[in-house]
């Protein structure tokens, strides 16, 4: 492993000395998110959530999350309802998270069937209910922009 390690280390190396740069630039994936692209702003989410190139902040993991899964997109449902599960981010919210797992569940993402099956077993039946609900409404002003296999 020691050897893999300096591997990088000596390709960072020689990368930096050559003048280029081993730190991506943000800023065209940042332009594409703000310009509304799904792709783009579940990327820059995932990029804050993990800390990835820029330092973790899981608010503007859930922000940027939110604006993808609002417009259908399926992976950031999922993300975005993992936040409202661990309270990353954003409150914890049983029925929130529910409410996300849930329409990307229905879009045929199966590993967000599975979690809301698994919430609805320590949730009450009220509390379902109204997640269905507010799934329901959303579902209603939004298609998915994905299938689950994209």
């Amino acid at each position: 492993m020691r050897c893999k390690l300096l591997g990088c280390a000596a390709i960072v190396a020689l990368l930096l000395a050559s003048g280029c740069s081993v730190v991506p630039d943000l800023t065209k994936l940042r332009e594409r998110a703000e310009q509304g692209e799904v792709k783009a702003q579940n990327s820059l989410g995932l990029r804050y959530y993990h800390g990835t190139w820029v330092r973790a902040d899981k608010a503007a993991a859930a922000t940027w999350f939110r604006k993808a899964a609002e417009q259908g997109y399926l992976k950031a449902q999922f993300n975005l309802g993992l936040c409202y599960y661990k309270g990353e981010g954003v409150v914890a919210d049983v029925i929130e998270a529910y409410k996300w797992f849930y329409l990307a569940g229905l879009a045929g993402d199966e590993p967000a069937s599975a979690e809301y099956l698994k919430l609805a077993k320590v949730m009450t039946a009220e509390q379902v209910a109204e997640a269905q609900l507010r799934a329901k409404q959303c579902f209603q002003t939004k298609a998915p922009v994905q299938s689950a296999k994209s």
